[in-house]
């Protein structure tokens, strides 16, 4: 799993959430690192912000689908409304509001792996 916030505290936080829930978890701190870390790993979903530096999350989401299709995308950010999700591209899965609950984020993972979920944006 790939987990791309510029906020330090915020990645500490919910890295150490997912390792307690089984996942291993590599951490960017903007776009362009985490890009770099997809040329190199396969992951089976990135969860990122979109207000970074250097590269923010909607050019990430849109390199991602190119570099590695039909990675799931869990966007996690204080500036969309699920409403607006659609716009970022078929990758996104779900899309969770700063500041959110970790355990709406445990249940867009456990939606990832069932077997009937597509890429449809769900609102948590």
């Amino acid at each position: 799993m790939l987990l791309v916030d510029d906020e330090a505290l915020s990645v500490m936080m919910v890295s150490e959430f997912l390792q307690r829930q089984g996942y291993e978890v590599d951490a960017a701190y903007d776009g362009l690192e985490a890009f770099q870390l997809c040329h190199r790993h396969v992951y089976h979903a990135v969860i990122t912000d979109i207000r970074m530096p250097r590269m923010d999350g909607r050019e990430l989401i849109a390199k991602l689908e190119d570099l590695q299709p039909g990675t799931p995308v869990i966007v996690v950010t204080g500036h969309l409304r699920a409403s607006n999700a659609s716009e970022l591209g078929g990758n996104v899965a779900a899309l969770l509001t700063k500041p959110f609950r970790l355990e709406d984020l445990r249940q867009a993972l456990l939606r990832l792996e069932e077997p009937h979920t597509g890429r449809q944006v769900e609102g948590v």
